[in-house]
Parts: structure tokens; C-alpha cells; sequence
């Protein structure tokens, strides 16, 4: 999955190796932009959590 030379994107390739493992007749285009949207809003939930828990901790320290 590494070894790629830059022609396509990990979660594309990643899809497109299941569907042909499993012999999975699947829009992989389609599917690889749905997963890949779901993963960066996964990693903006994340962070934003992440910040929010900072400003807590920030804000319980200067009430105290």
C-alpha cells in the first residue's frame, strides 16, 4: 500500500484492492470520494474536540 509511485490517492487504492480481493463489483471513484470526505470530517471532529478540551482545561485553571 506504501509502495505507490503517486498515482493514486491511499483510500482509493486501499478500495480498490478490497473490491478486487473480494471480487466486489463497486463504483470505487464514487466510493473512495464518500470515504475520503468521511475521514477528514472524522479528523476535523478530532481536533475540534481536541481545542475544546484545551480551552476547558485553560478555563478551569483560571477560575480556580
Amino acid at each position: 500500500m506504501f509502495n505507490r509511485i503517486g498515482k493514486m490517492d491511499p483510500v482509493t487504492y486501499g478500495l480498490e484492492l478490497l473490491a478486487v480481493r473480494y471480487k466486489l463489483n463497486v463504483d470505487v471513484q464514487f466510493w473512495s470520494q464518500q470515504l475520503s470526505f468521511i475521514l477528514v470530517g472524522a479528523l476535523i471532529v478530532g481536533s475540534i474536540r481536541g481545542l475544546l478540551i484545551q480551552f476547558m482545561k485553560v478555563r478551569q485553571n483560571e477560575l480556580s
